[in-house]
């Protein structure tokens, strides 16, 4: 086992304020046994207000409907998986990759409510 694999690996603090960009270090991520760079990927590259997708600002998730928009509660966990280091609360030993794989969750969870008509925010 390569120094460190038992060490988080977590992506986003390299790419500054660039909506467009995407980085990490492949020898990073392949030696580590835990990461949240794909949950990275889909929170801050499609879903996030911040992302550029084919020329649209706002993410895949940029027109909700009014219902769901007036809760803040879609934009709030969107942000969360995207930027957990900006959010405050982090316990004492917490990572923020961590933060980003438990927002992740509560996000997925939080669609598929939607998704079986349970709008109310």
């Amino acid at each position: 086992k390569p120094d460190g694999w038992d060490k988080w690996y977590e992506s986003g603090s390299e790419d500054g304020d660039d909506e467009g960009c995407l980085s990490f270090s492949r020898d990073a991520l392949c030696t580590r046994a835990h990461h949240d760079h794909n949950f990275y990927a889909v929170c801050r590259s499609l879903l996030s207000p911040r992302s550029l997708w084919r020329g649209r600002r706002g993410g895949l998730l940029h027109s909700a409907p009014r219902a769901v928009a007036s809760t803040g509660r879609l934009v709030r966990l969107v942000e969360r998986c995207a930027d957990p280091r900006g959010r405050p609360g982090l316990g004492a030993g917490e990572r923020p990759g961590e933060r980003r794989v438990q927002a992740a969750r509560e996000l997925r969870a939080y669609l598929a409510e939607l998704l079986a008509g349970n709008n109310e925010g």
